[in-house]
């Protein structure tokens, strides 16, 4: 599998951001089950990304400035999508566009390393 970070490369309150999950994904997840993984801060990146992405991972705050860009690069392949929200109590009840999966951000590395299995497996 490979695996797209779609957030800001800076760290949020709790200590997450693009920069932490690249990290902890080559410590916990890498060579197996992720192949590869790639941080992307722009639209422009996202859209010149080439090879196959099998899933993105966006930040909500990502997800309001890049929305145009993230659907367009997901109707070009097949490719699963996860957006990350703030807390529990900001996670909608419908997905932000048909089949995204939801989830809150991880309060510790367990809780994000058991939340990334989980989006793998499914």
């Amino acid at each position: 599998m490979n695996i797209l970070f779609l957030m800001d490369s800076t760290l949020n309150s709790r200590g997450y951001g693009g920069t932490r999950y690249l990290e902890q994904t080559e410590k916990f997840l890498q060579p197996a089950p992720i192949k590869a993984a790639w941080l992307c801060e722009s639209d422009e990146q996202l859209l010149n990304r080439t090879g196959t992405i099998d899933l993105v991972i966006a930040d909500s705050k990502t997800l309001e400035n890049r929305r145009t860009a993230l659907v367009q690069f997901c109707e070009e392949g097949s490719v699963s999508v996860a957006i990350e929200y703030a807390c529990p109590e900001q996670l909608p009840s419908e997905p932000p566009f048909p089949g995204a999966r939801v989830f809150a951000k991880p309060e510790n590395s367990d809780q994000w390393l058991e939340q990334m299995y989980e989006l793998i497996e499914t």
